[in-house]
């Protein structure tokens, strides 16, 4: 199964796990080296549960990219225009990796919002060759300056 990673409410940094949604919106990462103890009636889940910033959520991709970085959604890569320029073309653009409903999966987006998905693929044989992970929307937010 994919992790999902957040910012918990009051830190700065991800933390990774299984994504909770209890209720009112609220969402929890049970982090993944958490073991859970049954009891007579259940669970017992004695503070395992991180309350995160449900805005910052992101599920993993299930993709690495060119250094072998796992992508998750909200992560902001660096990418060599395929099928648009010669591919020793030193100057990659950036796009944001979201999930893509028309699609039915996870894509790039434009960082300055003038259109949708690329038009090419978010394949694996295409991402591990030429996407490379440089931040995220939520801890990065210079990166999405054009």
């Amino acid at each position: 199964m994919r992790q999902y990673r957040a910012i918990p409410i009051g830190g700065k940094e991800f933390v990774y796990g299984s994504l909770v949604n209890i209720k009112n919106h609220r969402f929890f990462i049970v982090p993944v080296e958490t073991t859970l103890t049954p009891l007579n009636s259940g669970f017992e889940y004695p503070d395992i549960f991180i309350e995160v910033i449900s805005e910052t959520v992101g599920q993993q991709t299930g993709l690495p990219d060119k250094n072998g970085v796992e992508i998750y959604e909200g992560d902001i890569c660096s990418i060599i225009k395929v099928g648009i320029v010669d591919m020793d073309d030193p100057n990659p653009y950036r796009r944001i990796i979201k999930w893509n409903n028309r699609k039915g999966g996870f894509d790039h987006f434009r960082i300055d919002g003038k259109e949708g998905g690329s038009g090419w693929s978010f394949l694996q044989s295409t991402v591990e060759k030429y996407y490379e992970v440089i931040g995220d929307i939520h801890q990065h937010p210079e990166l999405l300056e054009a």
